[in-house]
C-alpha cells in the first residue's frame, strides 16, 4: 500500500509541474524530432544510472550498459510518442521490476502490450514432473478427460516438460521482463506458459489416468496481465469456508484453522480480527500468504509470541503454518519475515518473489513527454532486509519447507502445501485429524 501512494503522490506532485511551470518544455502541440526524443532518452538513462539501486544485485549491469547502447542506436529513427514510450518500455523491462509506471503526455499510464498463451496453466511437481494446474473454461470443454487438473506433461515439442519450462524461465530472466527475481520469472513461466506470438504452436505428451495422449496447443488467449495478482501455486480452497470479498476463513476438517487472505485494506483489519476470533480455539493455524496481496503490520500484534497479547486486540497463540510461494511479494514479504520472528511462524511453499521495492521518484520528460517512476535507493534498509539478511527485493525469503505439487492429491482436488500444513501441524500439536 505505502509503494501505491507513494507512486501515486510522486505521479500527481510532478504532473503539477507539468501544468505549472510550462516553460520548462515545449508545447504539447509542437512537433518533435529524433534529436528531441534522443535528448529525453539520454535524461532518462542517465537518472536511472544515477538512482535505480539493484544492479549488482540482480547482476543485470552488463546487460543495462547493452541495453543503452541499443536504445540510444534506436532512437535515432524515432519519429512518434509511441516508438519513444516503447524505448521507456523496453529500458523498464531491462531493469527487472515488477511495477513500472509509465505516464504518456496526456497524464495517462500506459502498459506495454501483452503477449498470447493457450489458456493452460503449468506447475513444478515432485520428482521432477510437471502437471496441469488449470484451464481457462473454454480450454476445459475442448480438451475434456484428455487434459485436466492433475495431468502430467511428459514433453513438450519433443523435449522433457521439466526441461523445457525451466529452460524458459532462465531464458525470461536473462532476457528481461516484468518480474523482479528469477523465482517470479519462472513462476510466470510456469503459470502463463509459451506467452507469445498469438497462433504460437506446441505439442505436448500428457498422462492422464494412465492414459497417454498427444495434446496440440495454440496462443489464443491474451494474457490479462504481467504480474502475479493470482497464487502461483494451485487454487484449490478446501470445502466449507466462509468467504467474504475474495477473503475465506474456517476450520479444516482435521481441526486446524485456516485463512487465505487477499487484499487487506479497507475493512481488512476488522475482518481479521472476526475470523481470528472464531478460529481462536483451533490449536494450529494455516495462513495461506500465496498470490498477490497487500498485507498490514498491524496483524503481527494479533499473532506476536514473543510480547504476547495486545489489549483490546483478539490473539492467536498457538502452532502457526505461513504458505508463501513467488506470488508472495511486496510488503507482504515483510509480513513473513515478522510472522516468523514475533509468532514463530513455519514457512511452507516456495521462496517469495523477492518483490519489495521503494517507488518515491518520479522521472519526468522534457518537451511533456509524460514521466515515469522507478524503483531508488531504499530509504530504511532494516525493512529491505529478509530473514538472512539480504535483501527482500530479489532474494525472496525461503520456506523452512519447499513443497511441490503431488499429482495424484492435484487430480483429487488437494492443495498439497495445504495438506503438508496439516501434517506439519498434526505432528507439532499431537491432535489428531477431525475436528
Amino acid at each position: 500500500m505505502r509503494q501505491t501512494l507513494l507512486r501515486m503522490a510522486t505521479c500527481v506532485a510532478c504532473l503539477c509541474v507539468f501544468v505549472l511551470f510550462p516553460h520548462h518544455a515545449a508545447h504539447a502541440a509542437d512537433p518533435l524530432t529524433a534529436a528531441h526524443y534522443e535528448f529525453a532518452l539520454k535524461r532518462f538513462l542517465s537518472a536511472v544510472d544515477e538512482t535505480y539501486p539493484y544492479f549488482d544485485l540482480k547482476g543485470i549491469r552488463a546487460d543495462w550498459e547493452a541495453c543503452k547502447k541499443e536504445l540510444l542506436q534506436k532512437v535515432k529513427t524515432c519519429r512518434s510518442r509511441g516508438a519513444f514510450y516503447a524505448l521507456i518500455f523496453e529500458a523498464g523491462r531491462r531493469l527487472r521490476v515488477t511495477d513500472f509506471t509509465l505516464v504518456d503526455s496526456a497524464g495517462k499510464s500506459r502498459y506495454p502490450e501483452l503477449p498470447y498463451y493457450p489458456g493452460v496453466t503449468f506447475l513444478p511437481a515432485v520428482n521432477g514432473k510437471v502437471v496441469v494446474a488449470s484451464m481457462l473454461p473454454e480450454e476445459e470443454y475442448e480438451y475434456g478427460h484428455t487434459l485436466r487438473p492433475g495431468s502430467i506433461v511428459l514433453t513438450i515439442d519433443g523435449e522433457n516438460a521439466r526441461q523445457f519450462l525451466e529452460r524458459a524461465a532462465t531464458g525470461m530472466w536473462e532476457a528481461g521482463g516484468w518480474f523482479s527475481s528469477p523465482q517470479r520469472a519462472r513462476a510466470l513461466a510456469y503459470h502463463v506458459p509459451f506467452h507469445g506470438k498469438k497462433g504460437a504452436r506446441h505439442r505436448l505428451t500428457v498422462l492422464t489416468d494412465g492414459q497417454r495422449d498427444t495434446v496440440k496447443l495454440r496462443n489464443k488467449h491474451q494474457v490479462k496481465t504481467w504480474q502475479m495478482h493470482h497464487r502461483a501455486s494451485v487454487d484449490l480452497l478446501p470445502d466449507g469456508l466462509k468467504e467474504k470479498d475474495g477473503w475465506f476463513y474456517g476450520t479444516l476438517e482435521s481441526g486446524f484453522g485456516y485463512m487465505y487472505l487477499r487484499k487487506l485494506e479497507r475493512g481488512g483489519l476488522e475482518r481479521f480480527d472476526k475470523a481470528l476470533a472464531e478460529l481462536a480455539d483451533t490449536r494450529g493455524l494455516i495462513l495461506d500468504l500465496r498470490g498477490d496481496y497487500v498485507a498490514q503490520a498491524d496483524m503481527v500484534k494479533r499473532l506476536d509470541k514473543r510480547n504476547g497479547p495486545t489489549k483490546g486486540l483478539p490473539y492467536f497463540g498457538g502452532e502457526l503454518v505461513v504458505l508463501i510461494d513467488a506470488g508472495t511479494a511486496g510488503v507482504c514479504e515483510v509480513l513473513v519475515r515478522d510472522l516468523v520472528l514475533r509468532a514463530d511462524a513455519h514457512l511452507i511453499g516456495s521462496r517469495s518473489g523477492g518483490a519489495y521495492s521503494v517507488y518515491d521518484t518520479f522521472w519526468h520528460f522534457p518537451y511533456r513527454l509524460g514521466g515515469a517512476a522507478l524503483p531508488t535507493s531504499p530509504p530504511d534498509a532494516c525493512k529491505q532486509v529478509g530473514l538472512d539478511g539480504q535483501p527482500i527485493e530479489y532474494n525472496g525469503i525461503a520456506p523452512h519447507v519447499t513443497v511441490e505439487v503431488v499429482p495424484e492429491e492435484l487430480a483429487r482436488g488437494i492443495d498439497s502445501a495445504i495438506a503438508r500444513a496439516e501434517e506439519y501441524l498434526t505432528e507439532k500439536t499431537g491432535q489428531p485429524p477431525g475436528r
